[in-house]
């Protein structure tokens, strides 16, 4: 977990913060599947504007989920996919949209060589 605050000048930029996360890792060797690990892994994050400037607003609040899996394909190669579903209310997207509110999907794949 992670707790704080940050400052800026005379009360400019006052805010409070704080985020946690849990993850988890699993080799499934012992299901049966050769080289292959699952993890998951959820966040959350807070954001506490104390300032007065109303055009700087710096509020948010949100949470993500990550899935991956990963495939040892040699001890040197290997590939990994990636999910991830993030969604929150973020004050200063006011300026850029409709609604302050947002949600949004990450997929990736990755191919890792190592040396």
């Amino acid at each position: 977990m992670l707790l704080g605050d940050t400052l800026m000048g005379e009360h400019i930029v006052d805010n409070d913060f704080s985020s946690a996360y849990i993850g988890a890792a699993y080799n499934l060797k012992q299901l049966g599947w050769e080289d292959l690990t699952l993890a998951m892994r959820g966040d959350w994050y807070q954001v506490i504007d104390n300032d007065d400037i109303m055009y700087d607003p710096n509020g948010s609040r949100g949470n993500a989920f990550t899935v991956s899996v990963r495939y040892d394909i040699t001890s040197y190669l290997s590939v990994s996919t990636e999910w991830q579903l993030n969604s929150g209310h973020q004050e200063n997207l006011r300026f850029f949209q409709s609604d302050e509110d947002y949600r949004e999907q990450l997929f990736q794949l990755a191919f890792t060589v190592t040396l």
